[in-house]
């Protein structure tokens, strides 16, 4: 064999494909071939630019665009590839390529392609590069192909399932040891709790995510957006409804996704928070899913707010179209105040709260709670009393005593508060509070309009025509009553008595 300073220099290039089932087994199977080749052929391969995972159908390739580089700089005279896909799959790619290698003096040779020199040797590699490009494309469509037939099968796609969830029978399902986490972190995020927060708590116990990275404000934004947690399966353009076994209920998901800030991705920034008081409550008549307040620019820079419909916004599965903010918010709040807050209809909200409040027995289970530790207590002290009576004076006796005589007034403090939480509520005094209420809301605002869904809004239904108001605490249910829905702020409203879980409606 040859003496290694006696061969010449060159260098190599070794890639494979992200599909097809190619590993680093790939690389080490054309490095053995190609130095085989150089060996044979009197060459040392003196560098090599390796590409693990990177496809030949375009030239975003970090090694490959070194080496190109390094071409120009006329650092090697030859390169040998294990055969001439490596170099690229897409024939217009491959001949301006190896044109510019030639133009600077690199000689390319083929460890499995023996491509004679003229013109023979040149309409050989034309069609072989022709070859590989059908290839390409025909190995694409397959692949496409058969991730379409994995989709309809609600098969998992990936290489890593998002975090709670695993994959069994190439199926996603909960996994055991996460999946409590993504309830945990939804119960925490409807409830209130800040995202840093909720990161903080999971990193500190040691929880990663599903790359083993640290959470933060990005990743868990991601997972509380992922449907997959409600069991709803989506890849390669098709959607499957419970094709995966929920972790969190719908409603919890929903509620979840009114909090997430709705600006997170805009393309504007806001001067401050941009309140949207119906959200939450507000839901779509034509596919059910939540309103959502968003934002958008005018060509003159203004900023509008709308109430739009998840499912069209994201999804595209609902021909809701979007309501002005202004305009969906007027019509509630006049309505609420044309036809709740009015003395036929305040007189039998009134008794009926007087008659929950006197009914409502939701703290009487805490207090007699209360009440059986403190008579225990109470008796614990007596005894020690009794005892101190007939000579015990340890100190093991009066320290157990301070101890129980701070708990006593500790009781006696708690239940004295629980009294107090309740007080009475009569009827002549929540319909004084009402009409002051109709009396003083004359202009609308957020805070007022809060303030009406807080208190007597259960639920609004609205379509592109139709605008249904669910209320509470008010008689029994009645049939729809009209109104006239209009995109506009002054829309025209038409009266009609209210009555409990009232349904106001508007035909075409």
């Amino acid at each position: 064999m040859e003496n290694e300073r006696t061969m010449l220099p060159a260098v190599a290039y070794y890639r494979y494909s992200p599909g097809g089932g190619q590993t680093e087994q790939s690389i080490e199977g054309q490095r053995r071939d190609c130095l085989a080749y150089a060996r044979s052929h009197g060459y040392v391969i003196v560098k090599e630019y390796i590409d693990r995972h990177m496809t030949g159908r375009n030239d975003k390739r970090p090694n490959f665009q070194l080496m190109m580089h390094d071409a120009e700089l006329h650092r090697f005279d030859t390169l040998i590839a294990w055969k001439n896909d490596r170099i690229s799959r897409n024939r217009r790619d491959a001949l301006n390529y190896k044109e510019q290698l030639r133009r600077c003096g690199v000689q390319i040779r083929y460890a499995e392609m023996d491509i004679p020199h003229g013109p023979e040797g040149i309409l050989m590699e034309s069609l072989m590069d022709g070859l590989a490009e059908y290839y390409s494309a025909e190995l694409a469509q397959k692949i496409r192909r058969g991730m379409t037939e994995s989709a309809h099968k609600c098969y998992a796609l990936g290489s890593t399932p998002p975090f709670g969830l695993m994959v069994q029978d190439h199926k996603y399902v909960p996994d055991p040891a996460t999946a409590p986490y993504v309830r945990w972190i939804f119960e925490q995020y409807a409830s209130g709790t800040l995202i840093t927060e909720i990161c903080s708590t999971l990193n500190t116990k040691g929880v990663r995510t599903a790359r083993g990275h640290e959470f933060n404000k990005n990743s868990l934004r991601v997972l509380l957006r992922n449907e997959k947690y409600i069991g709803v399966y989506e890849a390669k353009g098709i959607r499957t409804e419970d094709a995966i076994p929920p972790i969190i209920p719908r409603d919890l998901f929903y509620a979840v996704q009114q909090r997430i800030p709705q600006n997170a991705h805009s393309g504007h920034k806001l001067n401050g928070p941009r309140s949207f008081p119906l959200s939450g409550i507000a839901y779509c008549a034509i596919c059910g899913a939540p309103l959502i307040g968003i934002c958008g620019t005018g060509k003159n820079g203004a900023v509008h707010t709308y109430y739009a419909c998840t499912a069209h916004k994201h999804k595209r599965t609902c021909a809701k179209k979007n309501i002005r903010q202004a305009s969906l918010e007027k019509q509630v709040y006049t309505a609420t105040l044309d036809y709740v807050l009015q003395p036929s209809v305040i007189r039998p909200i009134a008794k009926q709260v007087e008659a929950l409040s006197a009914a409502d027995n939701a703290n009487q289970e805490e207090m007699l709670a209360v009440q059986s530790q403190l008579k225990d207590t109470t008796r614990r002290i007596n005894n020690i009393l009794t005892a101190m009576e007939e000579g015990d004076f340890s100190k093991a006796v009066s320290a157990r005593l301070s101890v129980l005589e701070s708990e006593q007034t500790r009781l006696e403090g708690q239940l004295a508060a629980l009294r107090r939480a309740k007080p009475k509520v009569t009827a002549s005094r929540v319909e004084f509070m009402l009409e002051k209420m109709r009396q003083t809301l004359t202009d609308l605002t957020s805070d007022q309009l809060t303030a009406l869904t807080k208190i007597f809004l259960s639920r609004v239904d609205l379509s592109d025509d139709e605008l249904i108001l669910t209320y509470t605490l008010i008689g029994t249910p009645s049939s729809p009553h009209p109104i006239t829905l209009k995109d506009t702020p002054s829309a025209t409203l038409v009266p009609f008595p209210l009555c409990s879980q009232d349904v106001l409606s508007a035909p075409p």
